[in-house]
């Protein structure tokens, strides 16, 4: 919490391949250097790393710097969750000769695309399964099982009963892009209203042969019942087919989100609304460092993110160890590599990325569940809160064990064990 911000931003053309979209989008790069200072800012006053972060963490209703207040950002949570993961405060077991051990914290927050719209449409067929059409592209994220369980909780239908058209520009309602996390946000919530269209349009067909108000049933069990009498119900694809009097038919219901704010003046960048919704997050690190080689060994990392509400929490883990892995690959291993202005790694034979087997042996995601007012049940996104964290973490977790701190990624052996003889004031080739 900063009361008083002025900046200016510069847009610089180098000779090297320009920025492009990539997960946290600008975050990762200013990450590393605003956490890392936070540790310096924390040494000179005499604080600890976690107090100093507690102090000026944002909060509810706090007024961000571009003039839009905060809301849904439960950043003090995810700290204290990531400390506890590595007992923060309880010194670390001791280390083998020639190596020592540290723990670092490093917190960011981000903005979505502000404004953009969603829309979708959920089709229920005669035979009572449902399809849903929807331009959210399903690239791993597990898009396709949550906006199925939003139809499931709207409908009243089993997830099996349910798939989902191709996305496609010609046949799918307009979606402006499968980024910035926004998908379970914006297109959950134009999925609901979808899905609660069709149920309308149901529930009026189905009150006059139930004999009673739409406001008198309920959807459950692929079925329409009185409320308080299951017994008086019908399924979905018969009262589409005696709605219809024929052996076919379907109901479609429609839904868009269109989200408003995010033009800053350009003269001051302030704006009443600069995001519908802010990821935050924060990561914890304990690390071993060989001062004979420079290596550096990840023994616990905890990447914690405020997803709102968890509408399926083995996906919000997913991608919060998912954002962290990548984290830890630009860590210690992604670098593009110029000779006389010329990339020499432009391809994965020869550009490093972590696996599996370079991954630290326990990483443990977490999420907090602080709602959204406006999302889907209160959920927000999830995909990007702990990639920029992850570099300060562990920057800060070496200076801790060495009294050391790399400030470039990726943080090699060769780095660290310069800096490790630079500071003994030896003589470094």
């Amino acid at each position: 919490v900063i009361p008083h911000v002025h900046v200016d931003s510069y847009c610089v053309y180098t000779n090297k391949p320009p920025g492009g979209a990539y997960r946290g989008y600008g975050v990762p790069k200013v990450a590393l250097a605003y956490d890392c200072q936070m540790d310096e800012i924390a040494e000179a006053l005499g604080l600890d790393p976690l107090e100093i972060r507690l102090k000026n963490a944002v909060e509810e209703g706090s007024m961000y710097h571009t003039g839009s207040r905060l809301h849904s950002v439960g950043l003090r949570e995810c700290l204290k969750k990531a400390a506890e993961a590595i007992r923060w405060g309880e010194p670390s077991e001791p280390a083998p000769p020639g190596k020592a051990r540290g723990k670092g914290i490093a917190c960011m927050i981000k903005s979505t695309l502000t404004p953009s719209t969603s829309s979708a449409s959920v089709k229920v067929n005669e035979d009572g399964t449902v399809t849903l059409l929807s331009s959210t592209i399903e690239m791993g994220q597990g898009a396709d099982t949550v906006l199925s369980q939003v139809v499931s909780e709207e409908l009243g239908v089993p997830l099996h009963s349910i798939s989902r058209a191709m996305p496609d520009t010609d046949s799918t309602p307009y979606d402006i892009t499968t980024s910035s996390s926004r998908s379970t946000f914006h297109m959950g919530e134009a999925v609901r209203r979808a899905a609660i269209d069709a149920r309308d349009q149901l529930f009026e067909f189905a009150a006059d042969m139930l004999e009673v108000s739409p406001q008198g049933l309920v959807a459950a069990d692929g079925r329409i019942a009185v409320q308080g009498n299951p017994q008086r119900s019908l399924d979905l694809g018969e009262v589409i087919r005696e709605k219809f009097n024929t052996k076919g038919g379907n109901v479609l219901g429609q839904g868009t989100i269109i989200t408003q704010g995010g033009k800053l003046d350009k003269e001051t960048g302030q704006a009443e609304i600069t995001a519908v919704f802010w990821f935050v997050g924060a990561c914890a690190a304990e690390v071993e460092v060989d001062t004979e080689t420079g290596e550096v060994t990840v023994l616990n990392f905890a990447p914690v993110a405020d997803v709102g509400r968890a509408l399926h929490p083995v996906h919000c883990l997913g991608q919060i160890g998912g954002a962290a892995a990548q984290g830890i690959g630009q860590t210690f291993y992604e670098e593009l590599k110029f000779d006389n202005g010329q990339p020499v790694n432009p391809n994965l034979l020869n550009y490093s990325m972590v696996s599996f087997q370079e991954a630290p042996d326990q990483v443990t995601p977490i999420f907090v569940e602080v709602p959204h007012k406006d999302g889907p049940y209160g959920a927000k996104g999830a995909g990007e809160s702990t990639i920029a964290p992850t570099p300060p973490a562990i920057a800060n977790a070496i200076y801790d064990a060495v009294g050391v701190r790399p400030t470039q990624i990726p943080f090699t052996p060769e780095m660290i064990l310069r800096l490790l003889q630079e500071e003994k004031g030896e003589k470094v080739p």
